[in-house]
């Protein structure tokens, strides 16, 4: 893993933001976590990193992956999207686990991104904690993979706490963390909870009054 870490640009959060304007915090998540792998402190038998992106589509859930495969593995090429709406049925999981597994034998250095999660058969819950639990999948080495999970459970609870509100009046993230664990909780179960960071992203219609410029860590 640690060879891989070093290919983390220094300045990812500034490259990031350029690609993901207005989602700070969600961005600042996701850095913190690659950095905190490339010096060794990343979980030794998950993945890279692991998250769940809570919010609405267009905030930029899967530019952020997009991004990430392009500026941390050198291109769109990284990038393994799957609609998860396409797997509401166990075969289909089990067909979707060979594919990963098959991708992730020919090149471990991938980010996956499952999409709308809530929308599969339950077993892809389970395929997933496996994956983030032993960072393998069939054999297959998915610990130099970022694994990155959408849902849109959480969206109106996030859109009602936002309204009306905007800039620094805006709900900080650890209280929109906070309003819609409870929902992802029901839904996925607290033992895959524990090991995805949760990061949610802002109504585009209320970016967070941030800083114009960022500094490079």
């Amino acid at each position: 893993m640690m060879s891989l870490a070093t290919t983390i640009p220094h300045d990812l959060h500034l490259r990031l933001h350029d690609r993901v304007p207005g989602q700070l915090h969600a961005i600042a998540t996701v850095t913190q976590r690659l950095r905190a792998a490339r010096v060794g402190r990343g979980d030794p038998d998950g993945p890279l990193a692991a998250g769940l992106f809570v919010g609405p589509g267009e905030a930029g859930r899967t530019r952020t992956a997009l991004a990430l495969a392009e500026l941390v593995y050198g291109g769109a090429h990284a990038l393994i999207a799957v609609d998860m709406a396409a797997c509401t049925r166990q075969h289909e999981v089990e067909a979707l686990r060979q594919v990963l597994a098959d991708l992730l034998r020919r090149d471990p250095r991938r980010v996956l991104l499952l999409d709308r999660l809530e929308r599969a058969h339950p077993s892809a819950v389970t395929l997933l904690r496996q994956v983030l639990a032993h960072g393998t999948l069939d054999g297959a080495d998915a610990g130099q993979a970022i694994v990155m999970a959408t849902t849109d459970i959480g969206l109106q609870t996030i859109a009602q706490a936002c309204r009306g509100r905007a800039g620094a009046a805006l709900p900080a993230p650890l209280e929109l963390e906070l309003l819609i664990r409870p929902a992802l909780a029901r839904q996925f179960g607290t033992a895959l909870l524990d090991r995805l960071q949760l990061v949610p992203f802002y109504p585009v219609d209320c970016p967070r009054a941030m800083p114009q410029r960022l500094r490079a860590a």
